[in-house]
């Protein structure tokens, strides 16, 4: 643990090569403990350590331990990724196979970002079981079926991942991106739950929420639901004040809802119940 915690010390201070030997030396020490391999795994990933990813495929290789042997094309195809020589890296890791969830969920992530969709399909669902993150599976399968264009199937994942836990960020962007692909918008709107108030929005989700808004908005003042409209457009301008389509569609409400209303017109507007209730889909 004294030598976990001086490798992290050298890590966070930027001495890269001195912790990347004593990480090694770790690894030795641990009887090449699972755990700690991953995670020098991910070391070498994230600082591109090409000779370390190397040595360890061959040590892995040459291993009598079926559980060590079986990562070596993992530490190789990583190697041959920071080498550019993608095309191999991908079509090794075609062939491996592991228990081990954690170095799986890598293969399916760069399946995945390659448009290797139904490889990384394969082993992202035949990680539902054993992987201890369910949610990021979930969502990961959600959009992987969403790029093969299998909407239902997206779905049914993207709910699975929402339900998860309903107020975190990743399950709510998730249902709500597939919701959107589907033409739900109320429903998105509602599984996104953005505040009336100002907070900072991730690029993706404040890119998401504005399509969802747009078609809610545009749908509200087709359908004369002017005051559903002004809400919604007061909420998108909380946070985009200087877009003038939305500053548009805010005028115009405004300008509807000035006329007395009419007796069908407070009926649609009490029965829409804006951000009361519960998507149909939920």
């Amino acid at each position: 643990a004294f030598d976990l915690l001086h490798m992290l010390a050298l890590e966070l201070t930027g001495k890269i090569d001195e912790a990347a030997k004593e990480y090694t030396e770790i690894v030795n020490n641990s009887q090449m403990n699972l755990g700690i391999l991953y995670r020098y795994f991910e070391f070498c990933i994230k600082y591109e350590r090409q000779t370390e990813l190397s040595k360890m495929a061959d040590r892995l290789n040459a291993s009598t331990v079926p559980e060590h042997k079986a990562l070596a094309p993992f530490f190789r195809a990583e190697e041959l990724l920071l080498r550019e020589k993608k095309d191999e890296a991908l079509s090794l890791l075609e062939t491996a196979k592991t228990d081990q969830p954690d170095f799986a969920f890598r293969a399916a992530i760069l399946f995945s970002k390659n448009g290797m969709l139904d490889q990384a399909l394969s082993r992202y669902l035949a990680l539902v079981d054993n992987y201890p993150e369910k949610q990021m599976v979930f969502a990961n399968i959600a959009e992987v079926y969403l790029a093969k264009g299998m909407k239902t199937q997206a779905l049914s994942y993207a709910k699975r991942c929402w339900e998860t836990n309903p107020d975190d960020e990743l399950g709510q962007f998730i249902y709500a991106q597939v919701l959107t692909a589907n033409g739900q918008y109320q429903d998105a709107e509602r599984v996104l739950k953005i505040p009336n108030r100002k907070v900072e929005l991730p690029d993706e989700v404040g890119k998401l929420w504005s399509d969802i808004m747009l078609h809610c908005v545009q749908e509200d003042l087709a359908k004369g639901l002017f005051s559903r409209a002004l809400e919604r457009a007061k909420h998108y301008l909380i946070f985009f004040p200087e877009d003038s389509t939305f500053q548009e569609f805010k005028a115009r409400a405004e300008q509807e809802f000035r006329k007395k209303p009419s007796n069908s017109e407070r009926t649609k507007q009490e029965s829409a119940g804006l951000y009361g209730g519960k998507p149909e889909t939920l």
